[in-house]
């Protein structure tokens, strides 16, 4: 199973689109999550935020996470591009 993130289309597709996925999407408690950016232009950099995870904040391109309980959780991507 892969979590896709959801898309959102501008009138545009001609300006930056964040979206990523995550794998595997349910898993037990403590496993790694790994994040992929899926957006429509490469970022000059990125924030990865996982509020209730492990790490919290991440810069990296392809993070990885973990929860140590179960439920479902926000993830944002916020990327800079100045393109």
């Amino acid at each position: 199973n892969t979590w896709i993130g959801q898309l959102i289309s501008p009138e545009d597709m001609t300006l930056p689109v964040a979206e990523f996925k995550a794998w595997p999407s349910s898993t037990q408690v403590d496993s790694l999550i790994t994040f992929t950016n899926l957006s429509n232009v490469v970022p000059d950099s990125v924030m990865w935020l996982f509020p209730g995870g492990s790490p919290e904040v991440s810069y990296d391109s392809i993070p990885t996470v973990s929860y140590s309980n179960n439920g479902n959780y926000d993830v944002k991507l916020i990327y800079y591009y100045d393109g």
